[in-house]
């Protein structure tokens, strides 16, 4: 196993953005994190099922309780 989401710090409510689907670029969205596993992650939004062609997506915290973006 390659990581783990919970020890990478994600948390179910997290705001993230999935990134870097060339393929199947519909998928490269913000989305709120519902359920979560140190390997599996569920998000509020479908995803289009892909080819599978997809080596470099990434996901990127961006917003959630445990990440503050800014404070006024």
């Amino acid at each position: 196993m390659i990581g783990s989401f919970l020890t990478d710090g994600f948390v179910v409510g997290d705001v993230v953005q999935i990134g870097g689907m060339l393929e199947d670029s519909v998928n490269n969205i913000f989305t709120k994190i519902t359920a979560l596993t140190a390997t599996i992650m569920t998000v509020e939004d479908d995803l289009e099922d892909g080819d599978g062609s997809n080596s470099n997506v990434k996901l990127f915290k961006a917003q959630g309780p445990t990440l503050q973006v800014a404070s006024y």
